[in-house]
């Protein structure tokens, strides 16, 4: 997709899934955005960013700019209206140039070209593993988000080739940006490994899960 460069360019990113509470909602698409938005917004790259937010406050510290909808998108139901009902019209006051839906979906009247993500489509191959109404939800609004947006993010050459395979996309509308690796992901040194076996009685081969 050609983008302008010029310093106006105005990317959206809806972050209503972000979560400032331990447990499983800090986890999987969390982290996802969390990593995004700490990596954007670095000199010279011509845009400039509005992270769209629920009630909750932004969990770590940016220097992006901000849009709340007031809405209590922590709960589905609130999340799942405001990006179809309300969404659309705040891009269009904002005047954004792109929305980024990071988790499947996106507005499906935006006013600006939408790119989404898709992490894997296992509400479609698993359906068994999934409550009715999230799997008819992810199901129904990710293959209408697919077939209407104007790039596809896969994070896997896997996801991009099911999202063909299941979703119908011509594989020239994919693009496949791998996760980062957050820096504590590291083989430490050996004197510290050696201490860590040491203290549980482990041997020097062993499995950890």
């Amino acid at each position: 997709m050609e983008i302008a460069t010029e310093e106006s360019f105005h990317v959206a990113i809806n972050a209503h899934l972000l979560s400032g509470r331990a447990g499983y909602r800090s986890a999987g698409v969390h982290q996802y955005i969390y990593h995004l938005l700490r990596h954007l917004g670095g000199e010279g790259d011509g845009l400039r960013y509005t992270v769209m937010l629920g009630e909750g406050a932004l969990p770590l510290d940016v220097a992006l700019a901000t849009l709340r909808s007031g809405w209590p998108t922590g709960r589905a139901a609130a999340r799942v209206a405001w990006e179809q009902a309300a969404q659309p019209g705040a891009l269009r006051r904002i005047g954004a140039d792109l929305v980024h839906g990071p988790v499947f979906v996106g507005p499906l009247l935006s006013p600006c070209p939408v790119v989404v993500t898709i992490h894997d489509l296992s509400f479609i191959r698993f359906p068994h593993l999934f409550r009715p109404a999230n799997r008819l939800y992810l199901t129904a609004l990710t293959r209408l988000s697919a077939r209407r947006t104007r790039r596809l993010i896969a994070v896997s050459e896997h996801a991009a080739a099911e999202s063909v395979r299941l979703l119908g996309i011509s594989r020239e509308r994919i693009d496949v940006v791998y996760h980062g690796v957050d820096p504590a992901f590291r083989p430490l040194p050996a004197d510290e490994v050696a201490a860590f076996r040491q203290r549980w009685g482990l041997p020097e081969r062993f499995l950890l899960f």
